[in-house]
């Protein structure tokens, strides 16, 4: 009888020993970004050097280096440094363009728990700093056999699709335009079984390992530094600083801020003659 109770104490404090360690596993993945961007120019002074110019700089003004934060059921994904997108700003031929990117700033930190499936955004737009709700988007994962080797990790492939929103933005004759267009896209991810939590980049998650390389049709992230369980416990914390708003709020508030800034732009700088410039960011 005792020697039953002494193996019932050893099996207890082995189970507890697994789940705090379990509990405890966290770790850091930093991801290097790409969007896609295309850009095109024509009127009396464009030329084929000055497009290529600004499409170069449009598509370096797009690249970032985001850092996970993750433990078993909690992440953070923010900016974790610029690779030479500058503010946005730059100049060709005598034009000068500057992009604004919501979502992508120093500042934004984007929180996941996977546990009870909740989302939370700090984003800011024009200085003003906002805290958006959400619920985690659920993604209908198509679990392949395909393999790659990322790094020193085995990764499977699983395939989803999405609907997202390409922003078209025109300015034809002096005059800026935007529009929006929706496509399906499929989205191809890569995520490793080894190391055991279902997060991944941005508000990607959900398979049974960490995406370590994505792309969703209008953006690649790609993994290329990995620290499990460093020394210093990695502190997962959801953003609180911010004027609460739901999602729908918040895409009206970008709506205005747009227009905001188009009739802005439109009202300082000098009419130069018939020059047409589409920029298509996504898709």
């Amino acid at each position: 009888m005792v020697r039953i109770f002494l193996k019932l104490i050893f099996l207890m404090l082995s189970l507890a020993t697994s789940l705090l360690t379990a509990q405890e596993f966290n770790g850091i993945a930093t991801y290097k970004t790409a969007a896609k961007v295309s850009f095109e120019m024509d009127g009396p002074n464009a030329n084929d050097a000055m497009q290529a110019e600004m499409q170069a700089a449009m598509q370096k003004a797009f690249q970032k280096e985001f850092e996970l934060k993750f433990n078993k059921t909690e992440s953070v994904w923010n900016v974790a440094e610029s690779l030479g997108g500058g503010d946005g700003s730059f100049k060709s031929g005598g034009m000068e363009m500057q992009i604004v990117m919501v979502g992508q700033g120093s500042n934004d930190v984007l929180y996941k728990n996977t546990r009870n499936k909740a989302l939370i955004e700090q984003t800011d737009i024009s200085g003003k700093v906002f805290l958006i709700n959400d619920s985690l988007t659920t993604y209908n994962w198509k679990l392949e056999n395909e393999t790659k080797q990322i790094g020193e990790y085995t990764c499977y492939k699983a395939t989803a699709s999405r609907e997202i929103t390409i922003l078209k933005m025109e300015s034809e004759n002096g005059e800026d335009k935007s529009a929006e267009e929706k496509k399906t896209y499929e989205i191809v991810a890569w995520y490793a079984p080894e190391i055991p939590v279902n997060h991944g980049p941005d508000n990607y998650w959900g398979l049974p390992g960490l995406i370590l390389e994505l792309n969703d049709g209008s953006r690649t992230m790609v993994c290329n530094k990995l620290v499990l369980n460093p020394k210093e416990s990695v502190v997962i914390e959801a953003p609180t600083k911010g004027s609460k708003v739901t999602r729908e709020a918040f895409r009206k508030i970008m709506d205005e801020n747009l227009e905001k800034m188009q009739k802005m732009h439109e009202g300082g700088r000098k009419k130069d003659g018939n020059r047409n410039i589409n920029i298509k960011i996504g898709g």
